[in-house]
Protein backbone atom coordinates (compact mmCIF):
# COMPACT_ATOMS: atom_id res chain seq x y z
CA UNK A 1 0.00 0.00 0.00
CA UNK A 2 2.92 2.66 0.89
CA UNK A 3 4.25 2.00 -2.73
CA UNK A 4 1.55 3.56 -3.99
CA UNK A 5 0.81 6.15 -2.11
CA UNK A 6 3.58 9.32 -2.89
CA UNK A 7 3.71 10.88 0.23
CA UNK A 8 6.43 9.43 2.48
CA UNK A 9 5.82 11.59 5.99
CA UNK A 10 2.53 9.93 5.51
CA UNK A 11 3.55 6.58 4.98
CA UNK A 12 5.66 6.37 7.46
CA UNK A 13 3.30 7.87 10.26
CA UNK A 14 0.79 5.58 9.26
CA UNK A 15 3.21 2.40 9.28
CA UNK A 16 4.58 3.76 12.75
CA UNK A 17 0.98 3.64 14.52
CA UNK A 18 -0.32 0.76 12.56
CA UNK A 19 2.44 -0.70 14.09
CA UNK A 20 2.36 0.18 17.34
CA UNK A 21 -1.28 -1.24 17.53
CA UNK A 22 -0.22 -4.69 16.19
CA UNK A 23 2.13 -4.54 19.29
CA UNK A 24 -0.38 -3.96 21.60
CA UNK A 25 -3.38 -4.29 20.26
CA UNK A 26 -5.70 -2.09 23.02
CA UNK A 27 -7.70 0.51 20.97
CA UNK A 28 -7.41 2.08 17.33
CA UNK A 29 -9.09 5.54 17.04
CA UNK A 30 -9.36 6.67 13.50
CA UNK A 31 -10.38 10.52 12.80
CA UNK A 32 -10.70 13.41 10.24
CA UNK A 33 -10.83 16.53 11.37
CA UNK A 34 -11.15 19.18 8.88
CA UNK A 35 -10.60 23.12 8.87
CA UNK A 36 -13.49 23.66 6.05
CA UNK A 37 -16.42 21.89 5.08
CA UNK A 38 -15.46 20.11 1.28
CA UNK A 39 -18.04 19.13 -0.81
CA UNK A 40 -18.38 14.93 -1.20
CA UNK A 41 -18.22 15.22 -5.29
CA UNK A 42 -15.32 18.13 -4.69
CA UNK A 43 -13.66 14.90 -3.17
CA UNK A 44 -14.54 12.32 -5.22
CA UNK A 45 -13.16 13.99 -8.40
CA UNK A 46 -9.38 14.58 -6.30
CA UNK A 47 -9.36 10.98 -4.94
CA UNK A 48 -9.57 9.80 -8.84
CA UNK A 49 -6.65 11.66 -9.87
CA UNK A 50 -4.57 11.99 -6.89
CA UNK A 51 -3.99 10.16 -3.81
CA UNK A 52 -1.87 12.80 -2.72
CA UNK A 53 -4.13 15.48 -3.25
CA UNK A 54 -6.70 14.04 -1.35
CA UNK A 55 -4.50 13.40 1.64
CA UNK A 56 -3.33 16.77 1.75
CA UNK A 57 -6.55 18.12 0.85
CA UNK A 58 -6.98 19.98 4.78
Amino acid sequence: MGTKIKDPEFVQNTSEQLGNFLENPVSLTVSVSLGKTIPADIIAAIGEKSDVKLINLY
